[in-house]
């Protein structure tokens, strides 16, 4: 598994006794972080080294209190308040990895991020960038998609990925995860179930199964077929001039989201649509918090909170009263 070393580590590192702490706590950290928490984490890294090149601000570890103060007043207007959390959080482990102490306690920091939620609580939701969930992406945007695409093995890899995103209500991560042999077919009536061998709710790697309709297993039988991949195989592959590749990264994801769906649809717009479109259908939230692997109905609500409002007792009596 990847080591955190290019990821929760700073990308530059003064020779001497850093370096070597950095080698020390890549070796000690090894399996113990999320490929997904390792993306996080060095995005942040690099987030903020970044804007240090961009103010000419010295690039090293440990981050001053106020130096990491104007990092983040300096990100104002630009990220969410979740993303300058994320941030942090990334810097924090950095530091902790390194056995330096951790800059984001301080006081000043702590100002900086008052300032930082204000600003945010009282913009204009326009202004907020990255506002709002994904945009749902519902059967009949996905049914349409899938009638476009043929036989090459572009299109069936693309087809039996957003099919299985669908049905399965999986995240990015979870998706590009599955190997062929965690897909197992029910013979009786051509159904399926795929194995989520871990999660973002699932750090402990348990396991749980998912739900995986014929039609989709269909799709990924002929994806499988014409690749000719083998049960220990990345299920979903890259593909390039140069032959194929090892897995498809999350970032992949969306991108054939996006090239084969449209431009609003991002990584997680399957689980929103999948959500939405089964409380559009009666089930209820409880029913899909476990289709989707969630631990509690908090975010099927928020979700679904707009089908939600006409689904309400105000909308249920326009009806009855013939006013809508």
């Amino acid at each position: 598994m990847q080591t955190p070393t290019a990821s929760t580590l700073p990308a530059i590192l003064p020779e001497g006794d850093l370096a070597q702490r950095a080698a020390q706590a890549a070796q000690d950290a090894a399996g113990a972080y999320a490929p997904a928490t390792i993306e996080t984490y060095g995005y942040g890294i690099r987030r903020y080294a970044r804007w240090c090149d961009e103010t000419g601000t010295p690039y090293g570890f440990p981050i001053d209190p106020r130096t990491l103060a104007r990092f983040v007043d300096d990100m104002r207007g630009q990220l969410s308040p979740a993303s300058i959390s994320a941030y942090l959080s990334a810097i924090n482990r950095a530091h902790a990895d390194l056995d330096l102490p951790t800059p984001t306690g301080a006081g000043v920091v702590s100002l900086a991020l008052k300032r930082f939620r204000r600003e945010w609580a009282g913009s204009a939701p326009k202004a907020r960038p990255g506002r709002g969930q994904a945009k749902p992406m519902q059967r009949d945007t996905i049914d349409k998609a899938l009638r476009g695409m043929g036989d090459s093995l572009h299109d069936l890899r693309d087809a039996a990925l957003i099919a299985l995103a669908y049905d399965s209500l999986c995240r990015a991560s979870e998706l590009v995860a599955f190997n062929v042999a965690d897909l197992e077919q029910d013979e009786t009536d051509g159904s399926g179930v795929i194995l989520i061998r871990r999660s973002k709710t699932d750090q402990d790697g348990a396991g749980h199964h998912r739900y995986v309709s014929p039609d989709t297993m269909a799709r990924l039988t002929a994806w499988i077929s014409a690749a000719r991949l083998d049960p220990d195989s990345p299920l979903f592959i890259p593909m390039s001039r140069k032959g194929l590749g090892e897995r498809l990264s999350a970032r992949d994801v969306s991108r054939i989201y996006k090239a084969r769906v449209g431009e609003a649809f991002s990584a997680h717009s399957t689980r929103v649509g999948g959500a939405v479109d089964q409380l559009g259908a009666g089930i209820a939230t409880g029913q899909i918090a476990q289709s989707g692997g969630w631990k509690g109905e908090q975010m099927v609500a928020r979700y679904t909170k707009r089908l939600a409002v006409k689904q309400s007792g105000v909308a249920i009596l326009a009806q009855k009263q013939g006013r809508a």
